[in-house]
């Protein structure tokens, strides 16, 4: 699928350029995409790695990083965790 090769490029040009903004744009909009199609476990792996990304350089407080907290709280929604979902 083109649209998961290009948000997976957007990470990886992120990653190299250590920009935490465009890596964690691709993650969120590939994680959507893989919410959206049911790759529940696929985006959770991808979507938990960004949240360490987050943890690591301190960047919870970027407005992105909410977009990728709230994939992780879907995901959890959708397996039925409510508590962690929450």
């Amino acid at each position: 699928m083109q649209a998961m090769e290009a948000y997976q490029e957007i990470i990886r040009h992120g990653q190299a350029a250590g920009d935490l903004f465009s890596e964690l744009m691709g993650i969120s909009a590939l994680g959507l995409l893989a919410i959206n199609r049911g790759e529940l476990h696929f985006a959770h792996r991808l979507v938990t790695q960004g949240e360490e990304r987050i943890q690591r350089s301190g960047g919870g407080s970027a407005p992105i990083s909410q977009a990728v907290y709230g994939e992780l709280g879907e995901i959890y929604f959708q397996w039925n965790d409510v508590e962690r979902a929450a």
